[in-house]
């Protein structure tokens, strides 16, 4: 209620109390705000090592969790033959060509380049991201538009023991900033190689994807409700497939992708062929953001869509065109 002056201030002054009443009309409803974000990364780990990508699919727990409420894509690709080329694709939906990350070490994102967090820090996101691999280390100039860039956990020559333990310090990490941080925000977590030659367990399943899969499971499980998840993996495929002059087939560049919006959905298994370039575009279409006009990819479809235009793998990675990626 107004106090008596400012009572006394409305009334002198004629029409003002009418206009008063009528802000919040005007106005209309408050926005909504926009959900978080996280996109979760690792590293060789393919399709056939998910239990939701099996023939038939087992049981959907962990990582394949996200297909219960979301979409799982059957036909996804790379669109870069190295793991920091592949980051940087989904960061800024553009292949090695243009963004300037391959398969050399030296390589390093293209400073005017727009990437996914550059857009969304715009729109108010909060941006972080915790890499445990040292293919990401800060010289890739993966940072860009990142709040935080945290890889210290990053070790060039750690074994699989340590690996583990950098899984698991990944987790608390992001765990750690998800609590201490306001809504709305974009958080990166990718976790790092492990040994994909590891004995199976008794359920046929690699040793590593059981490990992946609790850390991703803890992760999910310490979100708030309202967070769209995005799942995938980048391969370090080499610059030929294992060939010299050969590109990589399609099985060597197959990938697992699993989009939850936030609140979940209906679960969905799409054919239609997506790839890495298409997560930058459908995460900034959750947050209500426009894509850049730099950014090659589109939307990810939420059902088949026989006539979507090819927007897939890069030229040079698909068989029959042996076109090097270009350097920095």
């Amino acid at each position: 209620m107004p106090s008596r002056s400012e009572r006394s201030v409305v009334g002198r002054l004629p029409g003002l109390g009418l206009a008063l009443a009528l802000v919040p009309l005007a106005c209309g409803p408050p926005a909504e705000t926009p959900p978080n974000l996280l996109l979760v990364t690792a590293e060789d780990l393919p399709p056939e090592a998910l239990s939701c990508y099996r023939d038939p699919p087992a049981e959907k727990g962990g990582i394949c969790a996200l297909a219960r409420a979301g979409t799982q894509y059957r036909l996804a690709f790379a669109a870069s033959a190295s793991v920091a080329g592949e980051a940087a694709s989904m960061l800024t939906s553009r292949d090695p060509r243009q963004h300037g990350v391959d398969v050399s070490a030296a390589s390093f994102l293209r400073q005017a380049e727009r990437t996914l967090a550059e857009e969304l820090r715009e729109g108010g996101y909060a941006t972080a991201a915790i890499v445990a691999s040292p293919r990401l280390n800060r010289s890739r100039r993966l940072d860009q538009g990142f709040d935080l860039y945290d890889d210290r956990l990053a070790a060039p020559t750690a074994g699989r023991a340590e690996r583990i333990r950098a899984l698991e310090a990944a987790t608390d990490a992001a765990l750690a900033w998800v609590e201490q941080d306001a809504s709305p925000w974009f958080l990166w977590v990718h976790y790092p190689a492990l040994e994909a030659a590891a004995e199976p367990r008794a359920d046929g399943r690699p040793a590593f994807a059981a490990s992946l899969d609790a850390a991703v499971a803890r992760l999910l499980e310490g979100l708030p409700d309202q967070t769209g998840v995005v799942f995938t993996v980048a391969r370090e495929i080499g610059p030929s497939g294992g060939s010299e002059g050969v590109p990589p087939g399609l099985g060597a560049v197959r990938i697992p992708l699993l989009w939850m919006p936030a609140g979940g959905s209906p679960p969905r298994a799409v054919d239609t062929p997506v790839s890495s370039l298409d997560i930058a575009p459908t995460l900034l279409r959750a947050a209500r953001r426009p894509a850049p006009g730099s950014f090659d990819g589109s939307p990810m479809p939420l059902a088949d869509e026989p006539a979507r235009g090819g927007r897939g793998m890069p030229r040079e990675m698909l068989p029959g065109s042996a076109e090097p990626s270009e350097g920095p």
